[in-house]
Order: structure tokens, then sequence, then C-alpha cells
């Protein structure tokens, strides 16, 4: 669970990280109780988070390269599937870090979607951010599309390459 909340990133409800790593919030409660004694997890009234900087890398690098991209895989997969909007983001984080891992189509398509709405929702608030979550739809999507989908290839592009002259990085717009 410390590797979970770890990949997550953010303070996170323990209801989220329950579903995200298919438990119950008592559960995961109960099993972090140890790590919050010895302050490698904060927990307040709404949320739990890594005690330090040091803890979460720490937890993530315990995993391994492969295996972290695998765990950001599975909790972005279980976020995705619950059909919670305001998790939404949070899935397209996962995906966003586990971009090299995607499947097959419809899990490509579904990444997709939501990497495309997280980089529209950050566009003008966190230029830098969109322009990843917009090049991780492009990989996502790259494989799959068919010549139906050209107009919207190309309009994802056209969003990329906007994101990228925001931030006058004009030379890593070449095609």
């Amino acid at each position: 669970l410390l590797q979970a909340l770890a990949c997550l990133g953010a303070p996170t409800a323990p209801a989220t990280l329950a579903l995200a790593t298919g438990g119950t919030a008592a559960s995961v409660s109960q099993r972090l109780a140890p790590c919050v004694d010895e302050g490698l997890v904060l927990a307040d009234d709404t949320t739990l988070r890594c005690g330090n900087a040091r803890v979460q890398v720490a937890a993530k690098a315990s995993l391994g390269d492969a295996a972290c991209v695998a765990l950001h895989l599975a909790l972005a997969q279980r976020l995705a599937a619950s059909g919670q909007a305001e998790l939404e983001g949070v899935a397209a984080e996962q995906f966003l870090h586990a971009q090299d891992a995607l499947g097959d189509e419809a899990e490509r398509r579904r990444a997709a979607g939501l990497l495309e709405a997280a980089a529209q929702r950050l566009r003008l608030s966190d230029p830098p951010t969109s322009e990843r979550y917009l090049a991780a739809t492009i990989k996502a999507l790259a494989p799959v599309a068919a010549a139906d989908k050209a107009e919207r290839m190309f309009a994802l592009k056209v969003d990329h390459h906007r994101a990228l002259f925001q931030q006058g990085r004009l030379a890593d717009g070449a095609v």
C-alpha cells in the first residue's frame, strides 16, 4: 500500500487508495496504521500522503522500474474502471506514468481519452503538464489510429504543437 500511495503521489483519500488497490477504506487504514505510527505516512481526517519526499522516492525505488510502471498501470486501470468522474484526472496521471505499458486498443483508447481530457483541463493553467498529457495521448493512439481517425490525430498534434509554442519550445515541435 505504501508503494501504491507513493505512485499516486498527491494526498489521497483512503477510499481512493482502496479503490485503486482493490481493497476497502477500512482495510487501507488498518494496513497503513504501522506506517502512520512510524511517520512514513501522514494521515488526517480525509487524506493520506507519504511522510516526506524521501519516503515516496524510496517506496517507488523499492519496486524497480518495470514493477513501478506495472503498478501505475494497475492503479490507472482500476481508477478508470470505477467510472467516477472525480477520479479521471488521477487515472490520467497514472496512465501518463504507464504510457509505455499500454496494452490493447481498448486500453489505449481509454487512456488517450483520459489523457486528452486532462490536457484540456490544464491547457491554460499548466501548459508544460498539458503538453506532456498531449504527447502521451498521441503516443497512446499512434499504434491504433485508423485512417478514419486521421482528423483527430491531426487535431491532437496541433494542440501539442500549440502547447510547445506556449512554452517557447519551438525546436521540440519538429514533425
